[in-house]
């Protein structure tokens, strides 16, 4: 458990680090100076897959880039929503504060995926959720929320696409963003 709180706080500070140049704490307490210089602009890296399938993680599928479009060949979609997931780490979200998250998806049929952003680890607090139903139309979707939490540094955001179909499903333009 250690090893494993250690390498998500190390994560997070590499990743302020590097795109921020500021220093980093290695408690778990939020430093809020730099969770909110962090939160300026986009938060998602590389969401039109311009540098293929850097800083996403995916579990239960491979990710394939095709030109600016991540695609999920979904084969095993498992009995929950995160038994497949295509996700990122690395950002936070600040109380009272408003955010959009923003993505294109399309699927080769009719099926339907979870949006999620939650706390990076348990207990996985969610701090939005919606559900998503796409086809073989690319459709854009932009989604607003506020945060009703307290500030949260360590934040994954989600595709949660099990639990339904064995499909492929693809996505671009993904975005999320403070304001």
């Amino acid at each position: 458990m250690f090893l494993n709180k250690s390498r998500s706080t190390l994560l997070l500070c590499s990743t302020l680090i590097s795109g921020l140049l500021v220093g980093c704490s290695t408690t778990d307490a939020p430093n809020q100076n730099n969770l909110e210089t962090s939160m300026n602009g986009e938060m998602l890296r590389n969401g039109q897959f311009v540098n293929g399938n850097d800083d996403w993680w995916v579990a239960g599928g491979k990710l394939a880039v095709k030109g600016t479009e991540g695609c999920i060949n979904v084969t095993k979609p498992g009995s929950k929503p995160w038994d497949v997931i295509l996700g990122q780490g690395g950002s936070g979200l600040i109380k009272g504060a408003s955010y959009t998250l923003a993505f294109t998806a399309r699927a080769n049929i009719d099926t339907s995926f979870k949006a999620i952003i939650q706390h990076e680890g348990a207990p996985y607090t969610k701090y939005f959720s919606k559900d998503v139903s796409v086809t073989s139309k690319a459709t854009p979707f932009s989604f607003t929320f506020t945060q009703q939490e307290k500030s949260d540094p360590k934040t994954d955001f989600q595709l949660q696409l099990g639990a339904q179909k064995q499909a492929m499903i693809c996505v671009s333009n993904l975005s999320l963003t403070k304001g």
